[in-house]
């Protein structure tokens, strides 16, 4: 009797634990259908190029929100100055967003593949640097991105969305 107590506390301890664990990963936020298309993303961020690479790749298929999590939901979880482009993510089918890192990103689509180096990221060979990118973020999105609009320009790393297929 004491044995099936200890068992079943145990998995409700391990269950509750798996529940806890899973939340911490689940960003609430507007949905996709709510956010502009890949274009005016591109357009309004002053990246048009990106949008341009991707489009011409075998990736055309996919909207900005498919790898990166938008400003507009990390706002309910992160302060605005951690609030940034690098930070990846997909909408879940239950309606949340989910946050992922790493490689987690490429391999929910690509699960046929392995990782060659743990300690390598997918992007480091597949998505070459190149250039600098500057990202505006607007006060209204009403508006171009441009004058009294621009509420702040992040200078990244531009790292090509044409996706080259062979490593270097």
């Amino acid at each position: 009797m004491k044995k099936a107590v200890l068992i079943n506390s145990l998995l409700i301890f391990i269950m509750i634990s798996g529940l806890v664990f899973a939340e911490e990963n689940v960003i609430k936020g507007l949905l996709p259908e709510k956010f502009p298309p890949a274009e005016k993303c591109a357009a309004c961020h002053n990246v048009s190029h990106v949008y341009e690479e991707l489009s011409q790749s075998a990736h055309n298929d996919l909207k900005c929100y498919d790898c990166h999590l938008p400003g507009a939901v990390q706002k309910g979880k992160y302060k605005p100055e951690d609030c940034n482009f690098y930070r990846l993510g997909y909408h879940h089918k239950n309606g949340d967003w989910m946050e992922t890192s790493g490689n987690q990103v490429c391999l929910r689509c690509h699960m046929d593949k392995e990782k060659i180096d743990s300690n390598t990221e997918c992007w480091s060979c597949h998505m070459p640097e190149g250039g600098i990118d500057k990202v505006i973020l607007v006060k209204d999105k009403k508006f171009p991105p441009e004058g009294d609009n621009i509420k702040k320009v992040k200078k990244l790393i531009h790292r090509s969305h044409s996706f080259q297929v062979h490593a270097k």
